[in-house]
């Protein structure tokens, strides 16, 4: 970790964490990507994308655009609702739960 001796404690904190966030092979997610991870690897069971949308506070558009991209990187997955196909239900993949687990590594440490 690198402190700079003119910063502040906290910013030089947050330089460290970055710097190992950028040092890390893991993809870089935006907030909405990240909150909506979030929720669903401390969530039981799959949720639809109205419910995240609500959650976050944003539209059902934006979150669909969040879990496209979140699936194509292998950490959720969607599936059709059976009660209504046009929904689709979203669910943490185990990559989805390993990026996580070292996300919160990475801030903790």
């Amino acid at each position: 970790m690198i402190y700079l001796a003119s910063a502040p404690i906290g910013a030089a904190i947050q330089f460290g964490r970055t710097l190992s966030q950028i040092a890390s092979d893991d993809p870089d997610l935006t907030p909405r990507q990240l909150a909506v991870l979030m929720i669903r690897g401390w969530t039981h069971g799959p949720h639809h994308i109205r419910t995240l949308a609500h959650w976050i506070g944003v539209t059902k558009p934006v979150v669909w655009r969040v879990t496209e991209n979140l699936g194509t990187l292998g950490l959720l997955q969607k599936d059709r609702c059976r009660d209504d196909q046009r929904d689709r239900l979203v669910s943490i993949t185990d990559e989805g739960r390993a990026y996580l687990r070292r996300y919160l590594e990475r801030a903790t440490s």
